[in-house]
């Protein structure tokens, strides 16, 4: 079985998952947002591609983008990206608090996931825990997701077990 969370600098990819609420499912699918606020981002190794999971009731990734920025802002910059965001002023204030920064991920298109993969059938070929944050796949990890997620032939489907 694989493990799909890099145990290690050794096993780690190049890709992040983050969890995402269902509210904001319709705006990942429709490619209406450009970044994300979190307060935990990586803070070592440089992620070049992010991983929508969005929670229940869906509990599937959605899709994917690349990343052309991981860093900390303060919260004028965070506010300035309300665009990017899809937040409104109120929502980003009340997520940022009385923090002095906050992490935001910045990133390209996002391509939706080929197939619906749901959380039970992910587990029937990785070991897979939403992260409450972020995750690194590892190596195996970020390709069994590939194969399943955004691959359009069935026959690369093939189980990985």
């Amino acid at each position: 079985m694989i493990i799909s969370k890099a145990q290690g600098v050794h096993d780690r990819s190049n890709a992040i998952v983050v969890s995402f609420a269902h509210k904001h499912l319709a705006l990942i699918k429709e490619d209406r947002i450009r970044a994300a606020i979190r307060k935990r981002i990586p803070t070592s190794g440089s992620p070049e591609w992010l991983y929508f999971y969005v929670n229940a009731p869906a509990s599937y990734i959605a899709g994917r983008a690349r990343l052309t920025n991981c860093c900390h802002v303060d919260l004028l910059r965070a506010l300035g990206s309300f665009d990017q965001l899809q937040l409104k002023d109120s929502e980003i204030r009340k997520y940022v608090g009385t923090a002095a920064n906050i992490g935001m991920y910045e990133f390209g298109s996002i391509e939706n996931a080929h197939s619906l993969v749901t959380l039970p059938e992910l587990r029937e070929h990785a070991v897979f825990n939403p992260p409450q944050s972020f995750l690194y796949l590892s190596d195996e990890g970020k390709g069994c997701f590939d194969r399943l997620l955004f691959t359009k032939s069935d026959k690369a489907k093939g189980s990985q077990k």
